[in-house]
């Protein structure tokens, strides 16, 4: 009796390859498109600006965004043919979330700014017999403060 062909070690290694390459190129991108309210890394008062301080907090903004990639594969035999199928899908979530979020938060307002205290990103993969799936995430934490940007 001849072994089944429907997940031999090829098709492991291959899935595992796939899915780590899967997962190593999926780019996840966090940008805060077409919002008028400065969006800074730290406590600083603009680009260029002195040291922030004494603001008032508004909100606290906390957003994500990801990636998620599966991929399957099936074996079976007709005849004398092996039928390999494999599916690939991607679901991107949060895209428009981060830029609405600030809009919400900030009413466009020109005295009020975004400082980010954190970008907390990861990922993993996870490979199931004949399946694999890889996810990759990026995200935004951060205070809305209401500032004076009247120079001393």
């Amino acid at each position: 009796m001849r072994p089944s062909p429907l997940l031999g070690p090829r098709t492991v290694v291959a899935l595992i390859a796939l899915a780590t390459t899967t997962g190593c190129t999926a780019t996840t991108s966090l940008s805060a498109a077409r919002v008028p309210t400065p969006v800074l890394l730290g406590p600083v008062d603009r680009i260029g600006g002195h040291r922030a301080g004494g603001e008032r907090t508004i909100a606290h903004l906390s957003k994500e965004v990801s990636d998620l990639v599966t991929v399957s594969e099936t074996k079976s035999r007709h005849g004398n043919f092996v039928v390999i199928k494999r599916e690939y899908s991607q679901l991107s979530t949060g895209s428009g979330e981060v830029s609405r979020e600030i809009l919400t938060l900030t009413k466009g307002q020109a005295d009020r700014d975004v400082r980010v205290d954190a970008l907390p990103a990861g990922t993993y993969v996870m490979i199931f017999g004949g399946f694999a799936t890889s996810n990759v995430w990026v995200g935004v934490e951060g205070d809305v403060v209401e500032v004076n940007h009247a120079r001393r």
